[in-house]
């Protein structure tokens, strides 16, 4: 037996014992390698240990040398290390299914989308006070140069057609006039 298969098997008790502390932050990837030991046995985590034959490593858990890693009830090192494993992924597995963010209701939902529209509306608000400020200065400011005051005119124009979809009751962008009130209800019969 290799000196090297017996690290690796110390190395990998040592490693389990940390992820059972919760020493190493649970990650999908230990969930991923800790879900059998074939996975296990291919796991390689660097400064810990690299891959192993199943087998090899079964071999160095019975090995008369490993002394650093302890036996199970029935004084077999190789059960203990198989219930190990299974105990370091079930704790991994409850870890990381509680660090998942819960589900938001609908009213949470509908709280979110209501401010979205509000903050929607204030950003709208801005925009065309700023526009309708910036129109009304360009046409009471006759002191402007003649290359300045058409240039003002061309970005008022071009943010005026890139912008016109923008809806409020003072809207100096969009016609109004094709908006009208709607009379219905129920007929009487």
């Amino acid at each position: 037996m290799e000196t090297s298969s017996i690290e690796n098997a110390i190395n990998r008790w040592k490693w389990l014992d940390k992820v059972l502390a919760l020493e190493l932050p649970p990650t999908k990837d230990m969930l991923i390698n800790l879900k059998d030991m074939k996975c296990f046995c291919a796991f390689s985590v660097n400064g810990y240990f690299i891959p192993i034959a199943y087998n090899t490593l079964k071999s160095a858990m019975h090995n008369s040398k490993l002394r650093e890693i302890t036996s199970d009830s029935n004084g077999n090192k190789w059960t203990h290390l198989l219930k190990k494993r299974k105990q370091a992924y079930s704790l991994v597995l409850s870890t990381l299914n509680k660090q998942k963010k819960p589900t938001k209701t609908k009213r949470e939902y509908e709280s979110e989308i209501k401010e979205c529209l509000w903050h929607s509306h204030l950003c709208s608000l801005a925009y065309l006070e700023l526009y309708r400020s910036i129109t009304n200065y360009a046409k009471e400011q006759t002191a402007l140069p003649e290359a300045a005051r058409y240039q003002l005119e061309r970005m008022i124009d071009e943010s005026g057609a890139k912008f016109s979809e923008l809806v409020s009751p003072q809207s100096p962008i969009r016609n109004l006039g094709d908006l009208s009130l709607v009379v219905g209800g129920k007929s009487e019969y």
